[in-house]
């Protein structure tokens, strides 16, 4: 997704803009970003004051004084996605935002859940304990209810070096083993 997401920024924002993004929960927790970390902490509390304000398909554009240009567009009840930009113009950072919606909307809302023909987490785990350690911490989340973008998050934060395709294609493998079903 962060390929993704770096090509759709791209389309609208020239590299000469240095355009970063950062994908955000509601409480400004970042998933994933490549905005530098001095510039982190103050995207993280814009977002935690207004998340709770926007809807889906909201955004608030901010433009400061070095000419940057901040783009926060809720996904969905509890993805942001933060954009910045230097000197990027306000309408371009708006078809930017069309586009990030259009692209990744459902995307961020994609859950995995055991498949109830499995029976248990435990069960699926004895089924899969040839596997990579990545593969079977995902089985063992599957219970959890989390959406891909979280589960990958949640991984990063354990110390799994690994992008948000690499998890969806763990999870269409556990699909097509009878493992894993999508959440509808």
């Amino acid at each position: 997704m962060e390929e993704k997401l770096k090509s759709v920024v791209r389309r609208f924002v020239p590299d000469m803009a240095n355009p970063r993004y950062a994908i955000m929960n509601e409480e400004g927790e970042v998933l994933m970003s490549d905005f530098r970390s001095d510039e982190l902490p103050r995207i993280k509390k814009l977002v935690s004051s207004i998340s709770g304000e926007l809807k889906p398909g909201d955004f608030l554009l901010k433009g400061g004084q070095s000419g940057d240009c901040l783009l926060v567009l809720k996904v969905d009840e509890k993805s942001l996605v933060a954009i910045g930009a230097a000197g990027a113009s306000p309408g371009m950072m708006l078809a930017c935002a069309r586009a990030v919606m259009g692209e990744f909307k459902e995307e961020f809302s994609i859950v995995y859940e055991l498949n109830p023909s499995v029976g248990d987490v435990e069960k699926a785990l004895r089924s899969v304990s040839g596997r990579s350690v990545l593969v079977r911490t995902i089985v063992a989340n599957l219970d959890r209810g989390l959406t891909v973008t979280e589960l990958t998050a949640g991984l990063r934060a354990a110390g799994f070096d690994v992008t948000h395709e690499e998890v969806l294609d763990i999870l269409r493998y556990l699909e097509a083993l009878g493992i894993a079903k999508r959440k509808e």
